[in-house]
């Protein structure tokens, strides 16, 4: 598996640790910061994109606001934009919509 490169603006350099050691607190900003920086590459399905996503977001300390922060970032971390304004269009969008709606059109892109 190819390692993620996280960016930032104009800045291409690859963040391969994080600033702190094992012994020191986590960096909840840095954490925050890789988590909107995820974006779904080209052959990626949802099925493969939202676990990262998850496993990041474990590290950002939302507590109730989990959910809501997933959904964000499912939605803003989608390559192509077409699908993201449809999802963009669903009031009430939660996880489970989300998710739905992009493994149909997934499902249905292969089909054509």
């Amino acid at each position: 598996m190819r390692e993620r490169q996280w960016l930032s603006g104009s800045d291409t350099s690859r963040v391969t640790k994080a600033p702190y050691t094992s012994s020191q607190s986590r960096n909840i900003t840095y954490e925050r910061q890789r988590l909107f920086l995820l974006v779904q590459w080209e052959v990626q399905s949802v099925n493969v994109f939202l676990p990262e996503l998850r496993k990041q977001l474990r590290n950002c300390d939302y507590g109730s606001l989990s959910d809501s922060v997933l959904v964000d970032q499912l939605v803003r971390g989608l390559l192509e934009s077409r699908p993201r304004e449809r999802l963009l269009r669903v009031p009430d969008l939660d996880i489970k919509k989300a998710v739905d709606m992009r493994r149909a059109a997934e499902t249905s892109k292969l089909k054509a």
